[in-house]
């Protein structure tokens, strides 16, 4: 059996995501103060953008600053299935823009850490899983990555790089190399021995081509107890802290999905 100490703090120096932008603008200082609480350092989150402008940059730039005050960073997150498609992805490219706009426009210290791609067109209508719908995910990713200016990160389902995916999956990861800075990869499992498979494939991976890996794991209780840990912070922590002390530890640290309390997050 591996024993591993237990993490001063749940979720020491993880990153989570706040989708709704309400929950910033609206309630910013409550949840810095528990995801500083909490341990977490990154917060990906969502945008109001309206018009191709970021709604209120002001606050934007002070949340960003109170932030960094706390010692966590901030990220833009966007994702929509639909990013694929032709009108979608044209919407895309638009919010990313006003970002770029945002980046370009703000004070140093109230920049955003970079923007994340969480576009998972396979959970759409119409996902047929080959070649072209694989390539289709690569050229957005790639269009994304020119809008905004800069190398982005990119979530992706652990399945990609697995031992029955489509070798499509493997090439189109291969062609967005270049314009991604990190991958997050959802190994949303709780299971820690497959866990441990999921990192070894997906670290070895990351460190061939030179790409820092972020892995994430579900703590949702709304998921199944195989893909989550259903709350059970302790238990994530546990499973997360004794892959980061193997070799194949996430070279980017971790993320965990529904870390922050819904009374923080929501009114």
């Amino acid at each position: 059996m591996l024993i591993v100490d237990q993490p001063r703090r749940p979720f020491e120096g993880m990153a989570t995501w706040i989708w709704d932008p309400g929950a910033w603008e609206q309630r910013g200082a409550p949840l810095l103060a528990r995801a500083r609480e909490l341990g977490i350092r990154r917060l990906f989150v969502g945008l109001r953008i309206i018009d191709g402008a970021i709604c209120d940059p002001h606050k934007l730039d002070r949340f960003v600053h109170e932030a960094r005050a706390a010692g966590i960073f901030v990220d833009a997150v966007e994702g929509d299935p639909q990013m694929v498609d032709r009108h979608g992805l044209r919407i895309a490219v638009r919010r990313a823009q006003a970002i770029r706009a945002f980046q370009n426009n703000t004070s140093q210290d109230g920049r955003l850490g970079g923007v994340q791609f969480d576009i998972e067109p396979y959970v759409g209508p119409g996902w047929r899983g080959d070649a072209r719908a694989f390539s289709r995910w690569g050229q957005a990713v790639a269009v994304l990555a020119d809008a905004v200016d800069e190398a982005v990160d990119l979530v992706v389902p652990f399945w990609l790089l697995d031992g029955s995916a489509d070798p499509a999956a493997r090439n189109m990861l291969l062609r967005v190399a270049r314009c991604v800075r990190v991958f997050t990869v959802m190994l949303y499992r709780s299971d820690t021995a497959e866990l441990h498979r999921l990192t070894a494939i997906w670290a070895a991976w990351g460190g061939e081509m030179g790409i820092p890996m972020r892995f994430a794991l579900e703590l949702s209780h709304s998921q199944p107890a195989e893909i989550s840990f259903r709350g059970d912070r302790i238990r994530l922590s546990l499973a997360a802290h004794s892959i980061s002390r193997s070799e194949f530890r996430p070279s980017a640290g971790w993320a965990v999905h529904a870390a922050l309390p819904e009374e923080v997050t929501l009114e």
